[in-house]
């Protein structure tokens, strides 16, 4: 399918479509095209936004979604209009199209064109045809809700099949991955101190009107710690920069949190805490560790002792699967 706009001045981008055929005729019912808006204007932090610690192999942030990247059709509308005369994509002729519309409150928002090829032979009159493209376009989105689900749970299972194994002679209730993790969000909390208090609420708040308030503290709790570590506010449209300037509360909690340490949570311990599973540090012994960390992180031969960062590693929480006084060669044991 070539890439097409709906109108010669149109501010939207269509991608390649995608083919829904009958399985017995091979015929296309109907293509989808995703419509998009071009990125032209510049992204605020929202206090729509979504934000979250987000984690993956090799680190952990706390990290946001702008409300423009993170869609819910949370109201759907569908318009129909029959094609005349029809559209030719790709020498195949279209009949209908069903366009659907999200927003939050009022559907006005084009996201999404279905030209039909093909409609059912036992639908005769309009409110039977209408009805069933109606059908057919919630009957995909169902599908694509399910292989979505289907996706996201392979994903899982792959992620635990890559977490670190334990080795034979661990207890069964060891897991180095949710490990690592708890142990990250801890040392986040250090860092992200307003934005974890405020989340902490949000998420044992009951009532709609209690967890719209709280994602505005959210908000305002994510901008607080932005500025207390990195020493500028995140990118703030006027209008918003403008209401939190004179939010005396707000304000006194800027300050509060600007006269934190810069740094809570040191290079050493951010190190070894990213390379702790990506780099298998959690199964090497003290001399192991000391030449990996010192090399991984252009370190001077012996710069930071084995015994040092283990140390270190134990009292930040984080487990390791030899212990000392077991007969175990690091190299002879399983791959990671």
């Amino acid at each position: 399918m070539n890439e097409m706009s709906p109108t010669e001045k149109s501010t939207f981008v269509l991608r390649d479509g995608i083919e829904v055929r009958f399985k017995e005729t091979n015929k296309i019912l109907f293509v989808r095209y995703k419509i998009e808006r071009t990125a032209t204007e510049v992204k605020f932090l929202s206090r729509d936004d979504y934000f979250g610690v987000v984690s993956w192999h090799g680190g952990m942030v706390v990290g946001v979604v702008h409300k423009t990247e993170f869609r819910k059709i949370n109201v759907q509308a569908l318009k129909i209009k029959k094609l005349d005369p029809p559209k030719i994509i790709d020498d195949c002729a279209f009949i209908y199209r069903v366009t659907v519309y999200e927003g939050d409150g009022e559907p006005t928002e084009p996201v999404q064109d279905f030209y039909f090829a093909e409609i059912n032979p036992a639908s005769k009159t309009e409110k039977e045809i209408n009805d069933w493209l109606l059908k057919s376009v919630r009957d995909f989105y169902e599908y694509e809700v399910r292989e979505s689900q289907q996706k996201s749970a392979e994903i899982e299972k792959k992620k635990f099949e890559a977490a670190p194994a334990r080795l034979p002679f661990e207890e069964k209730q060891i897991d180095h991955y949710k490990n690592w993790q708890e142990v990250g969000t801890r040392l986040l909390r250090k860092e992200w101190v307003s934005f974890f208090n405020a989340n902490d609420k949000l998420l044992a708040a009951k009532t709609d009107a209690e967890k719209a308030q709280l994602r505005i503290e959210v908000w305002k709790a994510y901008i607080v710690d932005h500025k207390a570590l990195f020493g500028t506010l995140p990118n703030l449209s006027e209008t918003d920069k403008a209401e939190l300037l004179a939010d005396d509360k707000f304000i006194v909690s800027l300050n509060s949190a600007i006269k934190r340490p810069k740094s809570p949570v040191g290079n050493i311990t951010k190190q070894l805490f990213n390379s702790w599973l990506i780099k298998n540090y959690y199964r090497m012994n003290d001399a192991a560790l000391q030449k990996a960390f010192n090399k991984d992180w252009s370190y001077r031969d012996g710069q930071h002792k084995g015994n040092t960062l283990a140390k270190h590693a134990r009292s930040i929480g984080l487990l390791f699967a030899l212990k000392r006084g077991r007969p175990e060669n690091p190299n002879s044991l399983p791959s990671g």
